[in-house]
């Protein structure tokens, strides 16, 4: 990370999630914006920290993924884009 700006804006993600603890750990920024669910936001750290870490952070998750629908959807998108993107 460049000493100074902070990883949502690094990242260019839509929320700042780190806007109270500019020294954010990497896993508490994806725990963030999956509970918050903004799908540019996620597909942008998918993206950056990679599909598999994202998905591994299930068990820390308010909602795990297979309850939350939504999320779920969101991923599976994201795992397809991502097959297309490579092809």
């Amino acid at each position: 990370m460049m000493r100074g700006i902070r990883k949502s804006k690094q990242l260019n993600l839509s929320f700042p999630y780190d806007w109270s603890n500019p020294a954010i750990t990497d896993e508490a920024l994806i725990i963030n914006v999956l509970n918050r669910g903004i799908f540019v936001d996620i597909c942008r750290i998918c993206a950056y920290f990679g599909l598999d870490v994202v998905e591994g952070f299930d068990s820390s998750l308010s909602k795990p993924i297979a309850v939350n629908k939504s999320l779920a959807r969101m991923l599976s998108n994201i795992k397809k884009g991502f097959v297309r993107a490579q092809a």
